[in-house]
């Protein structure tokens, strides 16, 4: 994966570049063929096994209950003002939570 990224990086970079503006060089393609529907042939061994699974993720998540507790006491104004990013304000919040719940039912 890590390979992949590099050299996709190094391709925009290098082999590729930008104009003054930002902008990607070369020429907009506009001769590519639009999109098709795919037609996919499945087998009715594959199908049933599809619509069984279907059935239970179906039932997995018909089993499911979601509660919403509101938090008015402060939001992401309060967060950006401490210079902290929303997303990882909730990260490590998330990873205290879990680390005293764990910390706590080991004792």
């Amino acid at each position: 994966m890590w390979c992949f990224f590099q050299y996709t990086l190094a391709t925009d970079a290098f082999q590729l570049g930008y104009n003054e503006d930002g902008h990607c060089k070369g020429e907009v393609e506009l001769s590519l063929p639009p999109p098709q529907r795919l037609v996919w042939e499945i087998s009715p061994e594959v199908q049933a096994q599809v619509c069984s699974s279907l059935a239970v993720a179906q039932a997995l998540a018909d089993d499911v209950d979601c509660h919403v507790f509101p938090f008015r006491d402060f939001g992401k104004g309060c967060i950006k003002k401490c210079k902290i990013s929303p997303d990882a304000f909730i990260q490590i919040s998330l990873q205290l939570a879990y680390y005293r719940v764990t910390a706590l039912s080991c004792n």
